[in-house]
């Protein structure tokens, strides 16, 4: 004789609904503690860019109060954000609006252009050229290697580095070619935090 050792129904949907009751206090449990988490949060201003202080006072009556606000951006573009002012007895909150512009570094060559005149097949010449910073940040920057025939006749030391704010750096030019005719190229510098490279051309 086999002995039969399941539930009876009945006992099995007692048993199902006992345990969804315990999930749904469990859920209802974890819903007051969030509901209690948001209550409690005051909601103040919080930004990676601006930043106020302070963020919370009292104004007396016919008096002000001084906000200050700073902008500190991460990236060269535009920032836009809105801050609201809660008030007490108010219903509506007073929006401040914040803008900024985050400026990359301000690289450029002190002469835009390299005029070489004429220059003998075979020979080997040498320039200068001035990297000038007119930012106030370090401006570290790349050159972008040239592709063309008459590109891979220069060589450019350094190659890249940091230009310091306010501050200038010579580039060392270095020109052979064994290949005769009129050219002009252009070389592109890539500066960190800034969308366009800088460019010197060279006839």
């Amino acid at each position: 004789l086999s002995r039969n050792l399941s539930r009876p129904p009945l006992e099995t949907a007692k048993l199902s609904v006992e345990k969804r009751y315990e999930e749904l206090e469990l859920y209802d449990r974890e819903l007051k503690k969030e509901r209690a988490k948001i209550e409690a949060d005051p909601m103040l201003f919080s930004d990676d860019v601006f930043t106020i202080e302070p963020l919370e006072g009292e104004v007396g009556p016919h008096s002000s109060a001084e906000i200050k606000v700073f902008f500190k951006p991460r990236d060269a573009q535009d920032y836009r954000k809105v801050a609201y002012c809660s008030i007490s007895g108010r219903e509506s909150r007073l929006p401040l609006h914040l803008t900024g512009e985050g400026l990359g570094p301000c690289l450029r060559f002190k002469f835009a252009e390299l005029d070489m005149g004429g220059v003998l097949v075979g020979e080997a010449y040498s320039y200068e050229a001035i990297l000038v910073n007119t930012g106030a940040i370090n401006a570290p920057f790349k050159l972008i290697p040239s592709t063309t025939v008459h590109g891979s006749c220069f060589t450019f030391q350094p190659q890249q580095g940091i230009v310091p704010r306010n501050g200038i750096l010579p580039i060392q030019i270095f020109f052979s070619s064994s290949t005769l005719g009129e050219f002009e190229e252009e070389f592109h510098f890539n500066v960190a935090e800034c969308p366009k490279p800088v460019t010197l051309t060279i006839r």
